[in-house]
């Protein structure tokens, strides 16, 4: 029996210890752009512009900004940034999961 319970446990141990858990929307909002990449990593690649479809107004409101964007397991984390006071700070951000869109 204890065999049989360790061969199934071992794989749900081995998967879990690469899942990730993506942060809650807007959870980078103030911070750094060098504070964000401290926490996640160089991005994976990034664009000018908002991502998904802002507002018009919002879009207005902020017009200078970049995306950057993580590929992480499971999906994508998208952080937009602007520029503040000499520094690039966080403007939202959003986790988009495998296969969904905006």
């Amino acid at each position: 029996m204890r065999r049989g319970l360790l061969l199934f446990i071992l794989p749900v141990v081995a998967t879990c210890a690469s899942c990730y858990k993506p942060p809650s929307d807007n959870a980078f909002v103030g911070s750094t752009k060098e504070q964000i990449i401290a926490k996640l990593g160089n991005p994976t690649t990034q664009f000018n512009g908002h991502y998904g479809l802002p507002g018009l107004g919002w879009a207005n409101q902020h017009p200078n900004c970049v995306t950057l964007l993580f590929e992480k397991p499971g999906g994508t984390l998208y952080v937009t940034i602007e520029p503040k006071n000499g520094e690039w700070i966080g403007l939202r951000s959003q986790w988009l999961p495998e296969g969904g869109a905006f």
